[in-house]
């Protein structure tokens, strides 16, 4: 319950607080999907510090170069990784302090219990840094975006409005917390607003459908691949109209669906709702229920809390106020200003510059069209 996620979030900070961590150092955060995952990224932000997610999938190498460039003061990692971990630690001249999570017994646990809970909080401001997130490393070695407690505020605002969240809603996350889909828009969002959780440590279409029925889940999010196979795990359920029944509607992003997916799923009673973002972003439009059908295909329009316009990219480099507003059913690019931005790349000042301009629009590097009703 919520009372329980306050005490183990502040028996966390008061841990990390006698470790030494303090205003602006980086958490790192090399765990599974787990309760652990989101005490850390709230008992940093506590602090002053900043939440580091990392990808559990990276190999030593890859993990060394994020090591090495957000230097981490302190780990958290699964139990199994543990070899990978002494891997990309071997040689560092200032290592991260290491706790290992999930052995029996485990670390983490006797961590929290021999720690009594410290409940302040330091005052923060809306634009100092809560997460640095790594992203784009399938086109070059990965950004840090920072991301600051605005945003992870503005955001869930976003996500409220969209979802129509709230402490009846029971959310399935089964994408990964250490990416922006699980954390920030799924998770973060849904705590915000009171709900339930239900975390999943691995995509599993069966597992994950067995999952909504026990626990009565009114939404869940996935990327497209994974509504293939959970189209004929859902047929080979007998119980298939009932078990649909408590869900509101499935979300997906991270890349285009096919519009026939989209009609499978509402065949089957399930509303299949598409949205868009990013790293740097998160939400930034959403299709609600209402429109899912008549606008398949479609990613949405913008979120509320927030401006966005579709540009031309001839002359992009040049001044913000020289970009055009394209016309309807013209080609341009997504580009966006307001509190859900992130505030930069860490130690990145030139792909900054380039990405994030001065009078704050965010380039996304995205192209769309919009149609004559705002999609």
């Amino acid at each position: 319950d919520y009372r329980t996620l306050e005490e183990r979030c502040a028996r966390c900070a008061a841990w990390l607080r006698q470790l030494g961590v303090a205003r602006g150092d980086r958490v790192a955060i090399l765990l599974a999907n787990r309760a652990a995952f989101l005490e850390t990224v709230f008992a940093a932000a506590r602090l002053g510090a900043v939440a580091l997610p990392i990808n559990t999938r990276l190999a030593a190498p890859e993990l060394r170069q994020i090591f090495d460039d957000a230097e981490p003061r302190v780990l958290l990692y699964e139990t199994e990784l543990e070899e990978r971990v002494e891997r990309a630690c071997a040689g560092m001249s200032g290592p991260p302090l290491r706790l290992a999570v999930g052995a029996a017994p485990d670390a983490y646990e006797r961590t929290l219990a021999a720690h009594a809970p410290d409940f302040s909080v330091a005052p923060v401001t809306p634009d100092d840094p809560m997460i640095l997130m790594y992203t784009s490393g399938t086109t070059g070695a990965p950004k840090g975006a920072l991301l600051p407690h605005r945003k992870t505020l503005f955001n869930s605002l976003n996500a409220q409005l969209f979802f129509d969240c709230s402490g009846r809603d029971r959310v399935l996350v089964v994408v990964p917390l250490f990416h922006s889909f699980g954390l920030q828009i799924l998770s973060i969002p849904a705590l915000y607003a009171g709900a339930s959780l239900v975390l999943q440590r691995h995509f599993d279409a069966t597992a994950l459908w067995q999952a909504v029925a026990e626990h009565d889940v009114t939404f869940f999010g996935g990327v497209p691949t994974m509504f293939r196979e959970l189209l004929g795990a859902l047929d080979a359920r007998p119980d298939r109209a009932e078990l649909v029944a408590k869900l509101r509607f499935a979300f997906t992003a991270g890349a285009a669906i096919p519009v026939e997916l989209i009609h499978a799923f509402e065949a089957r009673g399930v509303r299949l709702k598409q949205g868009f973002g990013q790293t740097e972003t998160s939400i930034l439009c959403c299709l609600d229920a209402r429109d899912a059908i008549r606008k398949a295909g479609s990613v949405g329009k913008p979120v509320f809390h927030a401006e966005l316009r579709v540009v031309r990219r001839d002359g992009i480099e040049g001044p913000t106020d020289a970009w055009r507003d394209v016309a309807i059913g013209e080609t341009g690019e997504i580009v966006v200003r307001g509190p859900i931005t992130m505030t930069g790349y860490w130690k990145r000042p030139e792909a900054t510059a380039e990405t994030l301009r001065e009078d704050g629009w965010l380039r996304t590097g995205d192209l769309a069209k919009l149609d004559a009703e705002g999609f």
